[in-house]
């Protein structure tokens, strides 16, 4: 089977929906001789932010030596970017013919069992854990996809939980309350494992009651570790924080305010670790320094500036908001280029979003499940009166006025399909999933 064989068969499993459980995977994963128990794994669960403290743990572990591999979704280009390995800091994606070979493999297992209709996302899960184990990597770091109890990825026995936060998205799934979709959430928490987490509120007591039930330990941002002093200056965050075992000074790239609460769960992360890996206070500095995590609050371009976050739900947002609202105190204007898919809480994000810019360019990318330009139109419409309708997203990038800040988001399909073609990125020839 070759790349473009493997990636048709792969999309093929987008019309097998979205089924909650673990039950296929394992299955997967037995055929193929459990290769998950080849390494230790950590999982990272929450609303918001889950990429990014996924990506400076794998930066971070890898520079005492370790071989990362890191599985994270959605991808923004091409599906290989969900599969990744980082050593010594450098990251590299899944080739394309070991992607092929991988395919292949559960194809042909597929093919064989009849009535097993795994899904595009639990096929994915199978297909990086299996990559992970012939990569011979010492740790596995592996973004939830949604929710966590049924979640695909929650077949492993993590070493360590994470739950960055809590807030309302994929409520017809997760529940329509904070405290449901937080016991979701809590499903990744294991007997005797560390949990960390930065949730608040009705959504931290969840997280409280289920780890004590289990008898994990427990570690909350605010209480067992905390940020001292946050500054953004020059398109740097610096983070002065108390963590776990130490304390420490942090400058990252990754430029938007929600890393006051990212970073500090990574690192602290990190710390416990330490009990794994040969983790020095001098690799977390480093790991946190190259970081890289393209999509959110990615500075793209200047003259116009163009920047990327892919804000789709109403708590990130809400960040986005904070972040608009500064911009508007320097005297800068904004013109939002938004696009959201249908399954989205829409109303509440355009709420927060359009009353604060000068603009709206509404458009879709390319996804079925994408909510039309023309919906977002006369919706739009009772939160700014500045709302002009493009049908496509390279119309939508024509004569940007050069004087605003060009800001992308409601949607990271939207966010990758403008990356790719601003960059002239050769992505898979496949819509959004």
């Amino acid at each position: 089977m070759d790349y473009t064989r493997a990636l048709k068969w792969l999309y093929e499993r987008i019309g097998e929906g979205i089924k909650l459980g673990l039950g296929n995977t394992r299955k997967f994963l037995e055929i193929l001789g459990n290769p998950h128990h080849n390494y230790k794994n950590i999982l990272i669960g929450g609303t918001n932010g889950k990429g990014s403290v996924c990506s400076y743990i794998a930066h971070i572990v890898s520079l005492c030596g370790a071989k990362v591999g890191l599985f994270t979704s959605p991808h923004l280009v091409t599906v290989r970017e969900r599969m990744a390995i980082i050593e010594k800091g450098r990251k590299r994606l899944i080739p394309p013919p070991v992607f092929a070979h991988l395919m292949g493999k559960l194809k042909e297992i597929v093919e064989s069992i009849p009535e097993f209709r795994p899904t595009y996302f639990e096929t994915l899960t199978t297909a990086s854990l299996l990559y992970f184990s012939w990569e011979k990597v010492d740790l596995a770091v592996l973004e939830v996809g949604m929710g966590g109890r049924l979640d695909a990825t929650n077949v492993v026995d993590p070493i360590l939980s994470v739950i960055t936060n809590v807030s309302f998205d994929h409520t017809q799934y997760l529940g329509d309350s904070i405290p449901k979709i937080a016991r979701e959430k809590a499903g990744i928490i294991r007997k005797g494992t560390p949990i960390i987490t930065g949730c608040e509120g009705e959504a931290v007591k969840v997280i409280r009651e289920s780890a004590k039930e289990k008898n994990a330990p427990l570690y909350i941002l605010g209480e067992d570790f905390e940020v001292k002093k946050f500054e953004k200056r020059d398109g740097e965050i610096s983070i002065h924080m108390k963590g776990l075992k130490g304390s420490y000074s942090l400058t990252t790239v990754l430029w938007g305010d929600y890393q006051v609460h990212n970073l500090p769960l990574a690192v602290a992360s990190c710390e416990l670790l330490m009990e794994f890996f040969p983790l020095t206070p001098q690799d977390i500095v480093e790991g946190v320094r190259i970081t890289r995590w393209p999509g959110r609050m990615e500075v793209l371009r200047r003259r116009p500036t163009i920047i990327l976050d892919g804000a789709h739900n109403p708590g990130g947002a809400l960040y986005l908001k904070r972040e608009i609202l500064r911009w508007k105190e320097e005297g800068k204007k904004i013109t939002l280029i938004f696009g959201v898919l249908k399954d989205k809480e829409r109303d509440k994000i355009m709420r927060e979003l359009f009353p604060v810019v000068d603009e709206v360019r509404v458009t879709a990318p390319q996804s079925s499940r994408a909510v039309s330009p023309q919906t977002l139109f006369e919706e739009g419409k009772r939160y700014n009166p500045n709302v002009k309708l493009f049908p496509s997203v390279p119309e939508a990038l024509l004569n940007l006025p050069k004087k605003n800040i060009i800001l992308v988001s409601g949607s990271l399909y939207l966010v990758g399909e403008v990356r790719g073609k601003m960059l002239k990125l050769k992505g898979d020839g496949y819509e959004g999933v």
